[in-house]
């Protein structure tokens, strides 16, 4: 809720005054302010209104949302089981190339370094 500790019809009644008076500028000002005060606290109580409407748009959508982040989660795990299953297979089959020797490694032992020590 906006609150203002300045009663803005009496700036209004202080500004008419000061014009009265002479005091053009300083009264001016004093008319602008109120006028912008008015302003301001009606802008934050439409803003207040409208925050309310969305928060109860969201209250009535939130089991929509849940739902859908449900349905979500719920494809994306199939995926990533799908994906196991299929890396699972590409090693079951490189594992069977290895063994029928359809696939060959050789092992280069040139740039090996051993380190032997012997105790006594």
């Amino acid at each position: 809720m906006i609150e203002i500790n300045t009663d803005i019809s009496h700036l209004n009644s202080l500004a008419a005054d000061l014009l009265a008076d002479g005091i053009n500028e300083t009264g001016t000002d004093i008319k602008l302010a109120a006028d912008d005060l008015k302003y301001l606290v009606k802008y934050g109580r439409e803003l207040e209104g409208k925050i309310q409407q969305l928060a109860e748009v969201a209250a009535l959508n939130n089991p929509l949302i849940k739902e859908l982040e449900l349905f979500v989660n719920r494809q994306i795990e199939t995926k990533v089981d799908e994906l196991s299953d299929i890396r699972e297979d590409i090693r079951e089959q490189v594992r069977s190339m290895i063994n029928d020797g359809e696939i060959l490694i050789k092992v280069d032992y040139s740039n090996v370094e051993l380190e032997l020590s012997l105790e006594i």
